[in-house]
């Protein structure tokens, strides 16, 4: 853990029209629609309550239902074998792998996505995998990367080691 920050623990799977965790996703839903914001019975886009404080549909407290701060939804681990929010990756086509003329990654964007593929597949080791690289960026590239979490998004910034 660098400057006292921590990764936020993997979010499991939500389903965002009725706020369930774990075992579908909306796609799948045959419940009724709650909203993420207000815990109201309709979807989370049109919701009007806006100017209202939200209400957590899963422990009743002060923040939306997809918050990282809500302690009641339920923690993903090994024994429970729930599924968490992946990492999508799009898929090169066949002409763009094909092509030599496609741009070489800079070291910044492999430390990215080496970063967020070892977070997707080890979601409870994240500050563990980002200090390992950042060890490892300083000593190949001379750069100190640093992850941000914002929900479901990850942002990366870099900073010369000095």
């Amino acid at each position: 853990m660098l400057n006292g920050s921590r990764s936020p623990a993997p979010m499991p799977l939500r389903c965002e029209e009725c706020q369930t965790y774990g075992d579908h996703t909306a796609n799948e839903c045959k419940h009724q629609p709650i909203c993420g914001y207000c815990s109201e019975n309709h979807l989370t886009k049109p919701c009007t309550n806006l100017q209202n404080p939200p209400k957590c549909n899963t422990c009743e407290e002060q923040h939306p239902t997809y918050s990282f701060k809500c302690k009641g939804k339920p923690k993903p681990n090994a024994e429970n074998n729930m599924q968490v929010v992946p990492l999508r990756i799009p898929e090169p086509n066949t002409a763009q792998v094909n092509n030599s003329s496609l741009p070489v990654p800079t070291t910044e964007q492999i430390i990215q996505f080496i970063t967020l593929t070892l977070q997707n597949l080890y979601p409870f080791n994240k500050a563990t995998i980002l200090f390992k690289i950042q060890q490892a960026a300083q000593q190949i590239s001379k750069v100190k990367p640093q992850a941000t979490y914002s929900g479901h998004h990850v942002f990366f910034s870099f900073s010369p080691f000095t």
